[in-house]
């Protein structure tokens, strides 16, 4: 046992030293959650289904389920705006109107600095994971895009994911109480897509929007959690300690117009968080958590406002099929609701996503639906 815990230390130096020597260049391979997102984003010490694989892996020890497949649908940005100006279209062209189509809507979805960003993200329908006696492994796909328009400058991502992963999580020490586990992914890791910048003057011209990257490579996540009596736990998880890609670029392009393969590092995150079980009767609980998410955002030559990385949530259990959620992440709110279906979960979430580097500069309204089928 003492052997065991003194792992600690170097486990802790290992992921602060890997993180810090890795690059900040290939965006994370995430899923998306709309239990999570109402519940004002992960938390680390939040150990309660397949979700750890992705989150904390030290929670694999506690962590009984296996998942079939899910649906998982989100979208961010000018929503409500966007909703009524497709409206208007629509009603446009029932009407079969010889006037021609107002676009004054169009203003509505920029800000007041002519600015707008969209994204659509799907998760699933793969998402086969089983979760059992501290071993783990699952495999997860995800499609999303990304547009941001700022004046008459477009930038759009579309990418395509996969992940592989597989882990365990094992108990360092079991003393009355108190209970402290770590634990280890491995990930296969797979993303293909594109990223073009252009101007909307010149939108007639798609070469760009072809030009298609592959990425490949593995990552290692690292997590350490404490728990006392079921009342109290901490964790602290780098995820992505050491994840080098290969990516190939410009697949759609003539070979002499490629540019070259090259290694990098997918962006390391270094968690830590809390969570309190304020009640935890039979068919009634409340669990309440807060994270400071990318520690590491610090060493970043313009790094974010802390209070963006600070995360607050809180999930009502109400008879083991009704859940109420709420939080805060980006210094924005965030609810939402559940249903344990018995043949299938269903989550809701809405919330805010600040995206830019303090609060209330640029911030969007989100929404989450999630189908999943776990036992």
């Amino acid at each position: 046992m003492r052997n065991k815990t003194r792992l600690i230390p170097a486990a802790l130096i290992f992921i602060f030293c890997g993180a810090a020597l890795s690059a900040e260049k290939i965006a994370p391979f995430t899923m998306p959650s709309a239990r999570l997102n109402a519940m004002g984003g992960s938390h680390v010490a939040f150990a309660e289904d397949v979700d750890v694989l992705l989150i904390n892996p030290a929670s694999l020890a506690s962590v009984k389920q296996f998942s079939v497949a899910e649906i998982t649908l989100g979208t961010h940005g000018p929503i409500l705006e966007l909703a009524d100006f497709i409206g208007e279209i629509a009603d446009w062209i029932e009407d079969d109107s010889d006037n021609p189509l107002d676009l004054s809507g169009i203003s509505k979805l920029l800000d007041k600095n002519g600015r707008m960003a969209l994204g659509l993200d799907l998760g699933g329908p793969v998402s086969l994971a089983f979760v059992r006696n501290g071993f783990g492994i699952g495999f997860f796909d995800r499609a999303y895009v990304d547009i941001a328009i700022n004046g008459m400058s477009m930038r759009a991502t579309a990418n395509a994911d996969a992940i592989l992963v597989g882990g365990y999580g094992f108990r360092l020490m079991e003393k009355g109480s108190h209970i402290l586990d770590a634990g280890f992914t491995l990930k296969g890791l797979f993303r293909i897509g594109s990223t073009s910048s252009y101007s909307l003057l010149r939108f007639t011209q798609f070469g760009d929007l072809l030009s298609m990257d592959t990425t490949a490579g593995i990552g290692l996540d690292l997590g350490v959690r404490y728990e006392f009596a079921k009342l109290f736990s901490a964790a602290v998880v780098c995820n992505d300690v050491y994840s080098p890609v290969y990516v190939t670029p410009d697949l759609m392009k003539d070979p002499d117009e490629r540019r070259d393969p090259y290694w990098d590092t997918v962006a390391p995150r270094l968690n830590l968080g809390v969570m309190v079980n304020a009640l935890n009767w039979k068919y009634l609980g409340i669990s309440v958590m807060a994270d400071y998410r990318d520690i590491l955002d610090f060493m970043n030559p313009i790094p974010r406002n802390p209070i963006l990385n600070i995360s607050l949530g809180t999930e009502v259990r109400i008879l083991n099929r009704i859940f109420l959620r709420a939080g805060i992440q980006d210094a924005l709110p965030a609810c939402g609701i559940g249903l344990d279906l018995w043949i299938c979960k269903l989550d809701f979430a809405l919330y805010g996503k600040e995206l830019g580097m303090d609060p209330g500069t640029r911030p969007v309204y989100a929404m989450t639906l999630g189908l999943l089928f776990r036992y």
